[in-house]
């Protein structure tokens, strides 16, 4: 019973792949014998005008396989003349959408055997090779663009990015040169610049070097060109570029900032202190009024550094910062003029100090606490005020017997008090 139901279904199952074949083999030749009807209206005369209107609505719908048969309806017809050649733009743009590259390279060369000079079929060509990674067609067809319009940017931005892609990076260079010589202040082709340099083991900054050469009164080609050199720690020639961009522009706050900051890592900073005072008065910045201070302290020109930590502070922001720096000044002047044991004028400047932290403390600066008690052993006491200054409510360093004491006049210029502690 078993053996004659298994014959059975093999006889049926034969039949059914019999019966598939057929079918299989009938749309075969179905689709080998279909032809695109032409004369929809049967009026004797090709609707051509139809099948173009139609292409034109599937494509502003997205319908990229309609368009597609619209535009083959079109072209089997014999309805495409040589003024009607755009279409092969959006017949190769609709074959890429659905992801036939090959069909879409047919399409746009076909369009371009009508204009061969037609920049937007080349561009699409050109995009379309490049997703096929098809860079030989790709740069002839970037390559035409540039034939017939020496100043088309996509064209040279879509070479450039295409050697890149492929680190071609002198041809990148070369076509950069183009780029930069129409567009000298483009962002992204001084980066790729920089970019291929590196690639091929060259100098980035020779790039800002060479916008500068081409141009020596651009003062933002020769200050990228100088912050290069101060990266490189090359700070004497920076400062040679700096100086000739001061003959254009003498108080440009940048060139002001640059060239002080090469002098200061030469440590040069009584010339670094001239600049930073002009910036200074150019620029109301509270910033670079505590670099100026930073800078005379180094220098040890205390009481020009305390004015403009003064200034500073009168811009009543960032306060904290400001006192903080002014407690630093006061301490470093201690230190440069205390006498073998601190005397109690050298503590009273401490006793300045330690209200500038505390103040900076107060402000927010929660790192001025520390620095703040680290003074606590030297600020005067009261043995120090039964000593020296029963007499006074107050006192201020710059007092006369503070003077005599010390034998000059170094804290001749403090302007500010101690209240007694007795």
């Amino acid at each position: 019973m078993d053996w004659w139901i298994k014959i059975f279904l093999a006889i049926i199952l034969s039949s059914f792949i019999i019966m598939q074949d057929y079918e299989h083999d009938y749309e075969d030749d179905y689709e080998d014998i279909y032809e695109p009807q032409c004369d929809i209206n049967y009026d004797g005369e090709d609707d051509c005008d139809k099948f173009l209107s139609f292409a034109s609505t599937n494509w502003h719908d997205k319908d990229f396989v309609g368009c597609i048969e619209q535009y083959k309806t079109a072209i089997y017809c014999g309805c495409i003349s040589k003024e009607d050649y755009y279409i092969y733009k959006f017949l190769g743009r609709s074959f890429m959408e659905v992801g036939k590259l090959d069909s879409a390279y047919w399409s746009f060369n076909q369009g371009l055997k009508y204009n061969q000079d037609d920049e937007s079929l080349l561009e699409y060509a050109a995009w379309n090779s490049g997703k096929m990674n098809d860079v030989e067609n790709q740069m002839y067809y970037i390559e035409r663009m540039l034939e017939i319009n020496p100043d088309n940017i996509r064209a040279i931005e879509r070479m450039n990015d295409t050697y890149k892609k492929n680190e071609m990076y002198d041809e990148q260079l070369a076509i950069l040169d183009l780029w930069l010589k129409i567009d000298p202040e483009n962002k992204k082709a001084i980066t790729d610049k920089k970019n291929a340099y590196n690639k091929l083991g060259k100098d980035e900054n020779d790039v800002n070097r060479e916008r500068w050469n081409s141009d020596k009164t651009n003062l933002q080609y020769g200050l990228d060109y100088a912050e290069g050199l101060i990266e490189k720690d090359l700070n004497e020639l920076a400062i040679e570029v700096c100086n000739e961009l001061l003959v254009y522009d003498s108080e440009n706050i940048r060139l002001l900032k640059v060239i002080s900051t090469a002098y200061i890592n030469l440590y040069e900073e009584n010339k670094a202190l001239q600049y930073l005072e002009k910036l200074g008065n150019i620029d109301n910045n509270i910033n670079t009024f505590l670099d100026i201070a930073d800078v005379c302290i180094s220098i040890e020109q205390f009481k020009k550094g305390y004015n403009w930590v003064n200034k500073a502070l009168s811009q009543g922001k960032s306060l904290g910062k400001c006192y903080f720096k002014r407690a630093d000044l006061l301490v470093a002047l201690v230190e440069t003029n205390m006498s073998d044991d601190l005397d109690f004028c050298d503590r009273l400047v401490y006793d300045l100090a330690w209200e500038d932290y505390n103040s900076s403390y107060d402000s927010g600066y929660l790192n001025a606490k520390v620095y703040r008690d680290q003074l606590d052993d030297y600020i005067t006491s009261k043995g120090d005020w039964f000593l020296n200054a029963d007499k006074y409510k107050e006192i201020s360093p710059s007092n006369d017997d503070c003077t005599k004491l010390k034998g000059s006049d170094c804290y001749l210029w403090i302007d500010r008090a101690v209240s007694s502690k007795r």
